[in-house]
């Protein structure tokens, strides 16, 4: 009996186990993708100017811009970053409006580029 009454605590618990580690609270998966190889080319060759942490920020599509891009950023040698690029941001992120909490790396931009949103690679991506 107390064998029996054992087995049924060790189920609930395991239960309760796995729906506390499945649960989010805002249903966003935050897992950072991979950038695609054409992607991970634009990061070759440049340095970090810049390290975020915990920044907050406004996911804006087509803003002037062809991708899905954070704006908000601080300011960065003087000047303010408007946008940032991340090619890793996740797709359950990808929504016009929607206000993040982000950590990355700010990549170098260079004179002769002419670009809509600086490059960024997150480390963390979350909502407030």
């Amino acid at each position: 009996m107390k064998l029996r009454l054992n087995m049924i605590t060790l189920r609930y618990l395991l239960l309760f186990f796995v729906l506390l580690i499945s649960c989010s609270s805002d249903g966003l998966n935050n897992e950072l993708p991979e950038c695609t190889e054409q992607e991970q080319q634009v990061f070759v060759d440049r340095a970090v100017v810049a390290t975020f942490t915990d920044v907050r920020g406004t996911i804006v599509e087509d803003d002037g811009c062809p991708v899905f891009a954070i704006k908000g950023g601080p300011m960065v040698e003087g000047r303010n970053v408007e946008r940032l690029f991340a090619c890793n941001l996740p797709d359950s992120y990808k929504r016009d409006g929607l206000e993040v909490i982000f950590s990355g790396d700010l990549y170098e931009t260079f004179e002769t580029e002419n670009i809509c949103a600086q490059f960024f690679l997150l480390t963390q991506v979350d909502t407030p």
